[in-house]
């Protein structure tokens, strides 16, 4: 998977993530999901662990793509 960094000095709430897109936390590289019960949260790449982030928490947006070989 390659990271792109699309704005490296300027950070968004994580409310305004979109779920396609994905964020710089805490050096983390995550996407943003929905939890079944409709609640945003985190999914860090590297490790496939869940987290919730509160709405008003600061992030680093980023563009994520993936290859497959």
């Amino acid at each position: 998977m390659r990271v792109t960094n699309r704005s490296e000095n300027t950070e968004v709430t994580f409310g305004d993530v979109l779920p396609a897109n994905g964020f710089i936390y805490n050096q983390s590289v995550c996407l943003k999901i929905y939890l079944p019960d409709g609640k945003p949260a985190a999914v860090a790449v590297e490790t496939g662990k869940a987290f919730c982030l509160s709405a008003s928490t600061f992030v680093k947006p980023i563009n994520l793509e993936a290859y497959y070989l």
